[in-house]
């Protein structure tokens, strides 16, 4: 399944700028378009956002005529250059500073050679250049594919015509966001969060649960069937970072023998672990288990010293 529209962090911010933009005032920097070498700049692009913004409930829409240089690319995923890009955006803007509430800057990323497109990123940053509104888009969703990014050839025409669709995508997502938010304020009670409690998440015995939420999008395990979307799977001998105070604790099992059927205790104090809580479920496999001193002596391996 690819996603419908866009990739936008947690910005505690973000409810700020909504219930501002009525009244508030947005300066649009000229596009940036990135190349491998530098980074160029597009005004008609600017002029596009200008004119979408002044229909779409905006205060006040200003077009800021200094480009923001970002020079080379840096290396990563889009993730990566979505997060890099968008603080040297900020730190960019923080001189000479602007009388404006807010600013935007589209930025678009094509493949080299300039004739396909492979992400999009719009950053609405606030006075102190932090993040309010931003998002970024790429193949994963429906609709950047649908749009179809790519030149026809290699014409100055052509890639006029790819900016002026990548642009629209961009303000069609951008608007589409601030009507899902709008949705989400008038239709979702506002609750205070409590931290989640420690116990089984999912046995790995029974079916891998799905389904929807109230507004119809698809949580819990979907399987990507659209023919359009992909899953990137790497392995690593590094185990992960602790999470505390969580503890996860994993156990693969089948039928065994039982001349292969080893294990100790989870709770021998010569493990010398400290567990944070007891936990709610333990097999009756793992609970039988016997000490570390007598798994030791049974796979013939000396006394800890």
């Amino acid at each position: 399944m690819a996603l419908r529209w866009w990739i936008r962090p947690y910005s505690e911010n973000a409810t700020q700028f909504l219930e501002s933009r009525p009244t508030a005032t947005i300066a649009v920097y000229p596009t940036i378009v990135r190349r491998l070498d530098r980074t160029a700049h597009s005004f008609e692009s600017q002029k596009q956002i200008i004119a979408s913004l002044a229909q779409n409930n905006v205060g006040s829409v200003v077009a800021a005529h200094r480009r923001i240089d970002l020079g080379e690319y840096e290396s990563g995923s889009q993730q990566d250059i979505f997060e890099y890009d968008m603080r040297s955006v900020a730190e960019a803007l923080k001189s000479p500073h602007t009388a404006t509430d807010y600013a935007l800057i589209m930025e678009i990323l094509p493949y080299p050679g300039g004739q396909r497109i492979f992400g999009i990123h719009v950053f609405i940053l606030d006075q102190q250049g932090r993040n309010a509104f931003s998002f970024l888009l790429n193949s994963h969703h429906q609709s950047f594919e649908q749009a179809g990014l790519s030149a026809s050839d290699s014409s100055e025409d052509a890639r006029v015509s790819l900016l002026e669709r990548a642009t629209r995508l961009g303000v069609t997502a951008l608007q589409a966001q601030f009507d899902q938010a709008h949705h989400c304020a008038t239709h979702t009670e506002v609750s205070s969060r409590t931290p989640p409690r420690s116990g089984v998440v999912d046995n790995f015995q029974a079916g891998l649960p799905s389904g929807t939420d109230e507004f119809g999008l698809q949580t819990g395990f979907v399987t990507f069937s659209d023919g359009s979307s992909s899953v990137d799977i790497s392995a690593t001998d590094v185990y992960p970072a602790s999470l505390s105070p969580h503890q996860n604790v994993s156990e693969a099992h089948d039928h065994y023998g039982n001349d292969d059927n080893n294990g100790c205790h989870w709770s021998d104090p010569a493990l010398g672990v400290s567990w944070p809580f007891d936990p709610t479920i333990v097999s009756d496999r793992a609970e039988s288990f016997g000490s570390l001193a007598d798994l030791r002596s049974k796979l013939g391996i000396g006394a800890l010293t």
